[in-house]
């Protein structure tokens, strides 16, 4: 009977020598975008076992910490790593290679891994993380300053208006310059916004200001450092302008990860064009006057308006007289002549604001016959 228990005895020796001298290597890699010198903190749950202990790791070209970090002679077994959560970083991906039996279990969300090491084996596990991009709304108004509003999704709330989350008013200063929205007034220097999370579309929209339209053409949205999948809307329909969907975005390994969004705006203008004559019937041979009148009702000034009166069959208005008069804010075009009204390009009026009118007065022969 004691042979049998020495026997036995031996036999349980040997099987806990082998679980004790099972062993396998951990690597543990940081990767960061974009390359940051951001410290990460790792933990292991307790208790640690040796060689295991807690660590630190960045991912920059700094030499103060590594960004990958090996354990080797490790005891088999089950080992749960954690890694902390700076500012506004997200842990993006998590996977582990080498793990021959596939034990391993990740949960993304609590940023840890239980690592089933076996004997032998070389397991890699690599941590993801991305860096939160700013965003900087800019505006850039023509022809005339504006106060507009915005709403958005996916944004933090110093992009606010009157303590609404992910509001915003701006009103520009500057005619044709683009402009930077302050999201936090208090702050030293302009400051920008900031995206809430990854996976959820960032959305800006602009609300219709009177007498303004967004236009076709303001930029795409650029994010330095990183790819964009937009998308950009117009509308003008008196309620919303336009808006500009950023449905994914992805840091790269360099760069600011910033978010730039440029909305352009022009007046709205309604023009009109009247021509009259009080003359009810004309003698060949004789002169007659016309009046042509260039109007903007509103609500915006219009920019680069031209007036044409092409050449007339049976009128022969080239040695006119011509003169003009302007009302409501507009200007007359510098030295008019007939031949400018009557070119293919027509005349520009360099000033029509709203309300404002042109009125021209051109006197013509009249040259057909039979009259």
């Amino acid at each position: 009977m004691s042979r049998l228990v020495r026997l036995l005895s031996a036999l349980l020796l040997l099987v806990t020598s082998a679980q004790a001298w099972a062993q396998g290597t951990l690597v543990i890699e940081l990767d960061t975008k974009p390359n940051n010198a951001q410290n990460f903190g790792f933990s292991w749950t307790p208790p640690l076992v040796p060689p295991l202990v807690n660590f630190t790791l960045d991912d920059d070209t700094n030499a103060t910490f590594p960004n990958t970090r090996t354990f080797t002679a490790v005891p088999a077994g089950v080992h749960r790593l954690t890694q902390n959560q700076p500012g506004r970083w997200r842990l993006n991906a998590l996977a582990c290679t080498g793990d021959t039996d596939n034990g391993s279990v990740i949960d993304l969300a609590a940023r840890r891994v239980a690592i089933d090491l076996d004997d032998g084996e070389t397991i890699t596990c690599r941590f993801t993380n991305w860096l939160l991009p700013s965003l900087r709304l800019q505006k850039r108004a023509y022809i005339a300053n504006g106060t507009f509003n915005f709403t958005s999704s996916n944004v933090d709330n110093n992009l606010s208006l009157a303590g609404v989350q992910g509001n915003a008013t701006f009103t520009t200063t500057a005619i044709g310059t683009t402009q930077r929205f302050d999201a936090n007034p208090a702050a030293a220097g302009p400051q920008d916004s900031q995206v809430v999370a990854f996976g959820l579309p960032i959305v800006l929209t602009e609300l219709q200001t009177p007498g303004f339209l967004m236009l076709a053409s303001s930029p795409a949205c650029t994010y330095t450092g990183g790819t964009l999948t937009q998308s950009r809307t117009l509308v003008n329909d008196g309620t919303t302008a336009g808006s500009f969907n950023i449905s994914a975005f992805t840091p790269g390994d360099t760069g600011s990860t910033l978010v730039t969004c440029t909305f352009y705006n022009g007046t709205q203008a309604n023009l009109a064009v009247a021509i009259s004559n009080a003359t009810t019937s004309v003698t060949s041979g004789t002169q007659t006057t016309y009046t042509i009148t260039a109007s903007n009702p509103g609500p915006g000034a219009a920019s680069g308006a031209r007036l044409r009166s092409p050449v007339a069959t049976g009128l022969n208005c080239s040695a006119g007289p011509i003169s003009c008069a302007a009302s409501g804010g507009a200007a007359c075009p510098a030295g008019l002549t007939v031949a400018q009204l009557q070119a293919a390009t027509g005349v520009a009026i360099p000033t029509l604001p709203s309300g404002g009118a042109v009125t021209v007065t051109l006197t013509c022969t009249v040259t057909a016959t039979g009259l």
